[in-house]
């Protein structure tokens, strides 16, 4: 990171794998942030997750939160971007859903259809990211689109078949 200003974090482990779980991605993302700080880079713009809570009962929420904690107290000075769902033309997660949609007969939805979702654009999150990166105040930001959905009303909205 020799020569750099600003570092973008986007690390994370999604699925635990073996030799590689949540308490890993910790460990690596403060490795990052040490090796942020000792090559001199001044600013550190840090991905997150909607909702991200020390006192989450879900380990990617509460692992994300304790990311967070280290990036507020690596010295740096820093931004926090906390992305809702992420949609576009390559995203993971609505591909996922709707490759189960299309093989699966029964699809769970999250609080009977009445969960809600503020998807964002993958194009608007970078442009977020952006913007917090020319900040120069410590920041934590969401990143949501305009519009509040349930999953009623989103798949409500799919063509039919």
């Amino acid at each position: 990171m020799r020569g750099a200003d600003l570092f973008v974090n986007t690390y994370w482990v999604r699925y635990p794998f073996v030799g590689t779980g949540l308490d890993c991605a910790i460990d690596n993302s403060r490795i990052l942030f040490d090796a942020a700080s000792q090559s001199g880079v001044w600013r550190v713009i840090h991905v997150s997750v909607s909702n991200a809570s020390l006192d989450s009962p879900l380990d990617y929420y509460r692992g994300k939160a304790e990311v967070e904690t280290l990036v507020r107290d690596s010295g740096l000075s820093y931004a926090i971007v906390r992305p809702t769902l992420v949609v576009g033309a390559n995203d993971i997660l609505v591909n996922n859903i709707a490759w189960l949609l299309r093989r699966f007969p029964v699809f769970v939805m999250p609080d009977s259809g009445r969960y809600r979702v503020q998807p964002v654009t993958l194009e608007d999150t970078g442009e977020i990211i952006s913007d917090a990166a020319l900040a120069t105040d410590n920041i934590t930001v969401d990143a949501a689109g305009p519009e509040i959905m349930t999953f009623e009303i989103w798949f409500a909205l799919r063509p039919p078949r």
